[in-house]
């Protein structure tokens, strides 16, 4: 699991400007952990979002950014922060599904 340049830069930009290397490198594998999948999220206009930018990759979102991977090589390619007008994300999960905010460490 690693994290590609243009994903380091994009994780500083978008996500806080004070990550290391090693923040970069833990803040992923904690999404890949405990971030929700497009199939976390009810049918609608967000998991169309999502869907239609995980044709390609693997999508996670976790803490109102979606971090986008190659699904089997575990490479960070990209992180965009969501949309405004789906925010808070957990209005559209499913049913019974953690808010991976709450979970303990």
């Amino acid at each position: 699991m690693r994290v590609s340049t243009h994903g380091k830069k994009r994780m500083r930009e978008r996500v806080q400007s004070s990550l290391t290397n090693r923040n970069v490198n833990s803040l992923f594998k904690t999404a890949l952990h405990k971030g929700y999948t497009p199939k976390a999220f009810i049918d609608g206009d967000f998991k169309k979002y999502l869907m239609a930018h995980s044709k390609k990759n693997s999508v996670k979102v976790f803490q109102d950014h979606m971090y986008l991977y190659n699904g089997s090589r575990k490479i960070l390619y990209t992180v965009w922060k969501v949309p405004n007008q789906f925010l808070p994300v957990e209005q559209f999960l499913k049913r019974n599904q953690p808010n991976p905010n709450q979970l303990s460490k």
